[in-house]
């Protein structure tokens, strides 16, 4: 593959590596910005997003962090506030149980079948 291109388009390991490394963060940057921000729109008074719950899967945000590296978690319990709405969360992680505020998770578009969440499995 790479005997064939012309000696001038050859790539040390250092440059494609480089390249490579480029592009991984290009992707990154776009599909945190792009993609999981359509996950969590925020269409505070015009639409009604549901509610989280029990048993949902979501990824735990950190700016400090890439996407790639967010913990993901399983909803446990959910603390509704006064009027109704699920204000924050109990997850379970790879690293304990944690509670967040709903503005730190992002949910993830896998359906929660109901049955689960009355039998709490």
């Amino acid at each position: 593959m790479m005997g064939d291109l012309p000696r001038d388009r050859i790539l040390s390991y250092h440059s494609r590596w480089k390249l490579i490394e480029s592009l991984r963060d290009k992707f990154w940057n776009r599909w945190s910005t792009e993609y999981l921000t359509h996950l969590q729109t925020r269409a505070k008074w015009s639409v009604q997003n549901p509610n989280l719950m029990e048993n949902q899967l979501v990824l735990l945000k950190d700016p400090k962090t890439k996407p790639l590296d967010w913990p993901m978690g399983r909803i446990l319990e959910v603390f509704p506030g006064s009027d109704g709405f699920v204000r924050v969360v109990n997850m379970k992680t790879s690293t304990g149980i944690l509670k967040r505020a709903i503005t730190k998770v992002v949910p993830l578009p896998i359906p929660v079948d109901p049955a689960s969440v009355e039998k709490n499995i």
